[in-house]
């Protein structure tokens, strides 16, 4: 009972002692932090007037986003705005903040956290170097109880740390929002482009007319002063568009996040291979690729759009065709964006591309039952209307490929493919009101191909 005694009787004279020194400790205590912004104080002190865009910024509006209240009072800002605030989180709590002064340089508040006490707070505002030093301060009266003079040693680890990620929240949010109404006012100002007039006759069915911009046809893309001219369009076009990058790229990030970026086709069987084209995350392009016996088997990349697209600012394979011995690709890409296909040639079982392409093609193409010859349609190098058929014979100089066919009608499409029988091969001119089909059986390239049914005006049919 002494040993208790004595160790109350410490604990008594430690409490007097701590109560006594209480009274030496500072009874007001002040805390500030500063930080530069890129902006003006015109600029930056909406956000300090204006209680209601205060949570935009705030350290604590995150804490407890869904269990806070707020109440506003007075106006919409400056002297006499107010707003109560209400949370059961201890790191919120409750309290009420009222604008007292509003200048140029400093706007002061009073703030009043109940039992806890009262408190000042302020923004000063002065020119820097390069935009405007904001201090945000508090000072508070610690009153004369003991144990608050005591906890008044920790005021300035406790709010200061919430000020500098108060200060920091508002030098990101007005210097964004500064970057954008450069960008709308850049936008506004920017004078649209506008293209040289310069008339030309043009006759066609007895009728002439004068066409003020048929200089801008450029069907090389080569002429540098109509290039210029689209360059000034684009340059308008991202200057009007600025102020919406960020709302761009949210749109494309949702778009994406709503993609399987892994996904893959529906596995087709073609004798004993499994065909297939599958996607990786992170990728833009399709992987071409194939099993042999099964599912379960070793994949073989036939083609891997990725890599072949690195060195191209635009790339799209539109179609592939495999010979029957499964042996030999065929694949057709547009490295323009133009849909002018190029013909290229795999070997499947070394895995090398063989020699030559053939250029200027609309993609459709079908291979001979024997795998030796190609069926492809050409382009006009003009107009891109497709309207040839050319023969290719595999392992051959591409300059003496022979046409086949050429439609003398511009009103019609040409096409080829091969029947799902693999019977046939298909060549198919159609145009809005009729369509003429010529058959060739696969297995007899050499032969000719036979009018199915000659075109008729109103006429329009398929074969398969």
């Amino acid at each position: 009972m002494k040993v208790l005694g004595k160790i109350l009787k410490y604990i008594l004279i430690l409490i007097v002692v701590l109560a006594i020194a209480a009274y030496a400790l500072p009874r007001q205590r002040h805390v500030d932090r500063s930080i530069n912004i890129d902006a003006s104080a015109e600029n930056i002190l909406p956000y300090l007037t204006n209680l209601k865009t205060f949570n935009e910024w705030s350290p604590w509006a995150p804490i407890d986003p869904e269990g806070t209240t707020y109440a506003y009072s007075g106006p919409e800002s400056g002297v006499g705005a107010s707003v109560k605030w209400a949370s059961d989180n201890p790191e919120v709590g409750s309290g009420k903040q009222t604008i007292t002064s509003v200048s140029q340089s400093k706007v002061t508040s009073d703030l009043d956290f109940g039992p806890q006490g009262t408190a000042q707070a302020y923004f000063m505002l002065a020119p820097a170097a390069q935009g405007t030093n904001v201090t945000w301060g508090f000072d508070t009266d610690m009153g004369g109880n003991p144990i608050g003079r005591w906890m008044g040693l920790f005021m300035d680890k406790w709010v200061g740390g919430s000020y500098e990620q108060g200060l920091n929240n508002l030098k990101t949010l007005v210097e964004k929002n500064m970057q954008t109404n450069t960008a709308q006012k850049i936008q506004t100002d920017i004078q649209a482009p506008a293209a040289a007039k310069k008339p030309k006759e043009l006759s066609i069915h007895g009728d002439t007319r004068i066409d003020n911009y048929f200089w801008l046809r450029d069907d090389d893309r080569k002429d540098p002063e109509v290039l210029a001219y689209l360059e000034k369009e684009n340059a308008y076009f991202e200057a009007k568009t600025a102020h919406t990058k960020d709302l761009q790229e949210t749109i494309f990030q949702e778009i994406v996040g709503r993609i399987k970026q892994d996904d893959s086709s529906v596995p087709v069987k073609v004798d004993d291979y499994w065909y297939y084209t599958r996607y990786e995350e992170g990728q833009d392009y399709a992987i071409y690729a194939r099993k042999k016996g099964s599912m379960e088997s070793t994949e073989e990349v036939m083609l891997d759009a990725n890599a072949l697209a690195k060195p191209h600012d635009y790339y799209n394979i539109g179609n592939w065709e495999v010979t029957d011995n499964h042996k030999t690709l065929a694949y057709a890409e547009d490295t323009v964006s133009r849909r002018q296909y190029d013909i290229k040639f795999k070997d499947l079982e070394s895995g090398a591309n063989l020699p030559g392409k053939i250029s200027n093609t609309s993609g459709a193409m079908a291979w001979s039952a024997d795998g030796k010859y190609l069926f492809y349609v050409k382009k006009d190098e003009t107009t891109l209307l497709p309207f040839q058929l050319w023969r290719h014979q595999l392992g051959t100089d591409i300059a003496k490929d022979v046409m086949i066919y050429e439609e003398k009608d511009n009103t019609y499409y040409t096409t080829v493919y091969r029947g799902k029988s693999d019977d046939y091969i298909y060549l198919v001119m159609g145009s809005t009101v009729a369509d003429e089909v010529h058959v060739l059986p696969a297995a007899k390239p050499l032969e000719d191909f036979q009018v199915f049914l000659p075109r008729e005006r109103d006429h329009e049919y398929s074969v398969e």
